[in-house]
């Protein structure tokens, strides 16, 4: 991943492919290996807040992008309740 736009086009990549993958799963009632299955998005999302400003000066790219995030929450909210997730640090 090297440029945010390269970064942003991949998160949105593997997003709408794990996406589809999670969905199969939860239709299965298989919701650990949904849990897993989400959990490989991480480096993707974290090199998304790396290395791409959301909130571009650009109205079109910041909705672009606010918009992506919208869709990867209610893609996975299902599955799990991200307001109760507490990181440790």
């Amino acid at each position: 991943m090297g440029s945010p736009a390269e970064t942003e086009a991949e998160l949105n990549a593997q997003a709408e492919g794990i996406g589809k993958k999670v969905r199969g799963l939860a239709e299965r009632r298989e919701y650990v290996q949904a849990l897993e299955a989400m959990a490989t998005l991480r480096p993707y999302i974290d090199a998304f807040f790396d290395k791409v400003m959301v909130m571009d000066p650009e109205r079109e790219v910041r909705h672009r992008r606010l918009l992506l995030l919208q869709r990867i929450l209610r893609t996975f909210s299902g599955i799990a309740d991200f307001s109760e997730i507490v990181t440790a640090g």
